[in-house]
């Protein structure tokens, strides 16, 4: 039983690292496409280094990132509340996107 545990412990953490990195790559593309560049320039939020290392680690600040890129995006199609959702989940994840 414990053998099947730690298999859907897993199966779930690497559920949230893939879906905090597709909610980050189509945040960073719908803000790329708004601000008149390809959607392939948005994919440089997912990629960067400290997101890597925060993936390999585990942490929270994946989520982080895609609440504020996610954010940025819904402002730049005035959709507040949405935006502030987004930001509220970010703050959530990590109390250092209060600074932003």
């Amino acid at each position: 039983m414990d053998y099947m545990r730690g298999k859907v412990m897993t199966t779930r953490r690497w559920m949230k690292r893939g879906i905090g990195l597709a909610v980050l790559a189509a945040a960073g593309a719908t803000l790329a496409r708004s601000r008149g560049r390809a959607s392939i320039v948005g994919l440089v939020f997912s990629s960067s280094s400290g997101l890597v290392m925060s993936l390999s680690r585990d942490l929270c600040e994946v989520v982080m990132v895609a609440g504020l890129i996610g954010g940025a995006a819904l402002i730049s199609h005035r959709r507040y509340e949405l935006a502030t959702a987004c930001w509220v989940l970010a703050c959530l994840a990590h109390e250092q996107a209060l600074l932003l």
